[in-house]
């Protein structure tokens, strides 16, 4: 009973770390919505709350979710990615709020984060002691704070996606070789947001390391994993006419260049080269925004420290394929890449809160580095929420996306700026947040046969989730038959 009982005094401080950081930056004071006042923009508006001006598109997707009705998908950069939207969506039918219905997922998400971190942690036999240093520096990450008070899916997406990895690494931990589960898994990445890297990691871990017995298990992985992604996109496609193509605008000059190479590879002998330094450049900068070098380099040191009695499990070997995916996939598309942002290092951040428990596991006894770690939490902490602390903007800058565009000597002139409107002139305002602003649903008979079947699909992707979660004992075992209730109770009352 003690260690239940510490278990959920645990969660509580942590998802209470969350909901202090949540409103720290809420509304006008969410980072990513002032940090373009640096910049010398205005932000957006969405239900008289300040937004970064990329949500202003997504209103109109998470409509197409909420009710039968015609879509307007040419605005809609992430119509092949629509599991945050349906998520949001959810939530939508029981709020009415879009603003209200994103702070709600955003909650949850990292609630149900947080539950996965210890439930892994506790059946790896990781301490309460080591988890109350390492879990306050995991959830104390600038990461956090910067996108918990948006509407975007830099929350949800992410989270979906951990929960991915959890299930790949509790499979890992049994040695379960399903080609169904784990194409359905390929699956789901596929239908999250920014789903590459982990993408690439688990098809090399399958097709490298997994080593199914039969060919035919390989046609059911890649058969399970990508035909509904095709049937998705296509459907869609048909559905919404004119589509905006985010991914060719970033996949598009990656293959143009590459391509470009294998036809001229003398004429092009230095590309590899270069495309590998600015992509290494990139990850560099990256990594810094979301993890502070003092705690970044102390990791490293401790990683080498106890490299020679790190037990290599195939969990681990995975963790290290995940973090070498990333690398890869910066060293070869970063120079094509218009965006560059910091959100591309997301995948690292999973890496590093799983390294970070064990190795606060494994020197917690050493007194003088215990120091150090708790040292570092208070570190990470102050920084993440020093604009709160001190009402200067430069630290959560860092985590802008524009940053990695920007002349690094540029934080050193922020730093005299306050969020007040004399230093900041474009710095939003907040106004009362409007509530209901989407009424009661409308059944238009004509989209209903497609909202039907983009509700069950999606519904079995967040399901299956659940269903995994739960046969590893990483979250309850009714979590699936709760969520299947919170599911069909959302598409009753939204037409109440």
């Amino acid at each position: 009973m003690g260690i239940i009982n510490r278990k959920y005094g645990l969660f509580a401080l942590f998802f209470g770390l969350v909901v202090f950081t949540f409103l720290t930056h809420y509304g006008d004071r969410s980072p990513y919505s002032w940090t373009w006042a640096l910049y010398g923009h205005n932000t957006g508006e969405l239900d008289g709350h300040a937004v970064n001006p990329d949500s202003l598109v997504l209103p109109e997707f998470t409509r197409f979710f909420y009710q039968p009705s015609v879509p307007n998908f040419s605005i809609t950069p992430n119509i092949n990615l629509p599991l945050p939207a349906f998520t949001t969506s959810l939530s939508l039918g029981f709020f009415r709020s879009f603003m209200l219905s994103n702070y709600v997922i955003n909650l949850v998400a990292m609630a149900i984060l947080i539950a996965l971190f210890l439930n892994f942690a506790k059946q790896n036999k990781i301490s309460n002691r080591s988890l109350l240093i390492s879990g306050l520096t995991v959830f104390s990450l600038p990461y956090v704070g910067h996108y918990i008070g948006q509407p975007l899916t830099y929350i949800t997406g992410p989270v979906i996606s951990f929960c991915v990895v959890f299930i790949l690494c509790g499979l890992i931990e049994r040695g379960e070789k399903c080609p169904w589960t784990l194409g359905s898994l390929l699956m789901i990445l596929g239908m999250n947001y920014d789903p590459y890297v982990f993408i690439t990691a688990l098809v090399i871990w399958v097709v490298c390391f997994y080593r199914f017995p039969k060919l035919l298990d390989y046609v059911i992985f890649f058969g399970v994993g990508l035909l509904p992604i095709i049937v998705w996109r296509w459907t869609a496609r048909q559905i919404g006419g004119e589509i905006g193509d985010q991914h060719g605008s970033f996949f598009g000059p990656i293959l143009a260049s590459w391509l470009s190479f294998v036809k001229h590879p003398t004429k092009e002998i230095l590309f590899p080269f270069l495309t590998a330094h600015v992509g290494l450049t990139f990850v560099f900068r990256q990594t810094l925004s979301y993890l502070f070098w003092p705690l970044l380099g102390f990791t490293l040191f401790l990683l080498w420290k106890a490299q020679p009695s790190i037990q290599r499990s195939k969990t681990a070997q995975f963790i290290a394929l995940l973090a070498g995916s990333y690398f890869l996939e910066q060293m070869a598309t970063a120079a094509f890449d218009w965006e560059n942002n910091p959100r591309r290092a997301i995948p690292l951040l999973f890496c590093f809160g799983y390294a970070y428990v064990y190795l606060v596991e494994h020197f917690y006894d050493t007194k003088k580095i215990r120091r150090i770690l708790i040292v570092l939490v208070c570190i990470t902490f102050f920084l993440s929420f020093a604009d709160f602390f001190l009402n200067k903007p430069v630290i959560q800058a860092l985590q802008f996306g524009q940053v990695t565009h920007t002349d690094p000597k540029q934080i050193l002139e922020w730093r005299d700026k306050k969020l007040t409107k004399e230093s900041l002139p474009n710095i939003p305002q907040d106004k009362n947040l409007a509530l209901f602003q989407y009424g009661q649903a409308k059944v238009d008979r004509a989209w209903l046969p497609h909202f039907v079947l983009s509700q069950s699909f999606l519904f079995l992707n967040l399901f299956l989730i659940f269903f995994y979660l739960a046969r590893l004992q990483l979250l309850p075992k009714r979590s699936p038959h709760v969520f299947g209730v919170v599911f069909i109770l959302s598409l009753i009352v939204r037409f109440l």
